[in-house]
């Protein structure tokens, strides 16, 4: 970005703060907040609250402030035109924030700039009410008649909504204007769109509706009153917050399937607390069976508590409840607790573990050579499942070494070393023609864009850059732009 072009836009960033200010969201009577910017001291400034008022006061000198946020002007600059996430302006240290629960507060009392440039330049809505009727073609499929309310953000409950759409159900999206899911701002980006927005969002709708203004919640009632699933992720207690409740929703739709979302319930010993992925894993004993080849717990990179005990549970729940429904009639609170959900995984496991105390006797944990992955001369690696006799044999007939099929389910370190040996003296494409010939369990550890090539129909039609073919009865539309169909 120019610098001349840069400091306009700053310019118009500072001069929107006291008109993007929402007196309502403001949790402080009065606060104020110091922006420094370590390469253009003279641009800092302070942005005080006073009851219901909001103000900016530029030059600093010697203002008191009660929390201090430290960038440099192009990383401001960034972090306010949504191409810098809050997440990863944190985590990189590009962002140095004094208080961070304050910062959070003071933050969600103003409306986005990006959103606010928006709602600026846009003129009426009607025009984005037609574009979207116009480029969307009539969705089909097995829910085609469900109508559900998504008010979730980030994964796990996008993803579950997602899987909802793609087979047909009309989801609309929620959003408090000035609080929008903040993936909208994760890299990386397709021209505006962040693709993992992208991707967790594709034909659903979207509306902006402020759950505090009377009149804006009255219409999303309305909503309510004819809808058929409700999907939430707030901490527990949220949404009494705003009366979108399951007890006071059932009152307005008896017949409504509530879907609250949450790391540990909403209720318990760790109800209030907050969470991630690997928190989850760490809690429900999952994390202490992915361990590296020196016995350590290493963290995945897929978010397996997210999605296999947050998203897929919840489309599980849903479509168990429709049944329910279907027979008597009346919805029910579903509560989804990802490190509850994720408990299945050890279902082998700690049943081995309570029949011997012996976790390291378990066949499916890589200790049996017959079920390992050992890499190849180049590297690469390859995943041996041999479990059954019938393809151990075939495999020790592939590798011309008969004299190995007593060895099935060994764990001995001498039997391991030496196959390992093997497969390090061996190319890839001689492993490669082992696992073509088949039918002995030998696959190659695949990359993520070779594996995905394989399933195109989870996908977006765009994902990191490449193009993916739209699989029928999946892909309808894109993932909307905030507010595209009020």
């Amino acid at each position: 970005m120019a610098i001349m072009e840069e400091k306009n836009i700053f310019q118009s960033i500072f001069k929107s703060i006291p008109q993007r200010f929402l007196p309502k969201r403001c949790k402080r009577k009065s606060v104020s907040v110091l922006f420094e910017f370590s390469d253009q001291m003279d641009k800092s400034f302070i942005v005080a609250i006073d009851q219901d008022v909001c103000k900016t006061i530029y030059p600093v000198e010697k203002h008191v402030f009660d929390c201090k946020v430290e960038s440099t002007l192009s990383d401001y600059v960034d972090l306010e035109t949504g191409k810098l996430s809050p997440q990863e302006a944190l985590m990189s240290g590009r962002l140095m924030v004094s208080d961070i629960e304050l910062m959070l507060d003071f933050s969600n009392a103003f409306m986005p700039f990006s959103e606010f440039e928006k709602t600026r330049h846009s003129g009426s809505t009607q025009a984005n009410k037609t574009k979207a009727k116009t480029h969307r073609p009539e969705k089909s499929g097995t829910l085609k008649d469900l109508l559900v309310l998504d008010f979730t953000k980030l994964l796990p409950g996008p993803l579950c909504s997602r899987i909802l759409a793609d087979r047909g159900a009309d989801v609309i999206k929620i959003e408090d204007p000035s609080s929008p899911d903040s993936i909208r701002g994760f890299p990386p980006f397709e021209g505006d769109q962040s693709l993992f927005y992208k991707a967790l969002n594709r034909n659903k709708k979207s509306w902006k509706i402020a759950f505090r203004d009377k009149s804006e919640k009255e219409v999303l009632l309305e909503r309510i009153e004819s809808a058929d699933v409700l999907i939430e992720q707030f901490r527990p207690g949220v949404m009494n917050a705003f009366d979108l409740d399951y007890e006071t929703l059932k009152a307005v739709n008896p017949s409504l399937i509530y879907v609250s979302i949450s790391g540990y319930g909403q209720k318990g010993e760790y109800a209030s607390e907050p969470g991630h992925d690997i928190n989850y894993m760490a809690r429900s004993g999952v994390l202490s069976q992915i361990k590296d080849e020196h016995g350590k717990p290493f963290v995945p990179a897929v978010q397996i508590a997210d999605i296999f005990g947050g998203s897929m549970q919840a489309v599980q729940e849903i479509l168990f409840a429709l049944i329910e429904r279907n027979q008597s009639g009346k919805g029910q609170h579903i509560d989804i607790n990802m490190t509850g959900g994720v408990t299945p995984l050890l279902t082998l496991t700690a049943t081995h573990l309570q029949g011997t105390s012996d976790e390291n006797s378990f066949v499916l944990n890589g200790q049996h050579i017959n079920y390992s992955i050992y890499q190849s001369k180049e590297g690469d690696h390859f995943a041996l499942g041999a479990l059954e006799p019938k393809f151990w044999n075939r495999f020790c007939e592939h590798i011309e070494k008969e004299e190995w099929k007593s060895r099935l389910l060994s764990n001995d370190k001498k039997h391991r070393d030496e196959l390992k040996a093997l497969f390090k003296s061996k190319d890839s494409d001689y492993w490669r023609k082992i696992e073509k010939a088949g039918d002995c369990c030998l696959s190659e550890v695949l990359d993520i864009s070779k594996g995905i090539d394989k399933f195109p129909e989870f996908w977006s039609e765009t994902s990191g850059g490449n193009k993916f073919p739209a699989a029928p009865g999946f892909n309808f539309w894109e993932a909307p732009d905030l507010g595209e169909d009020e």
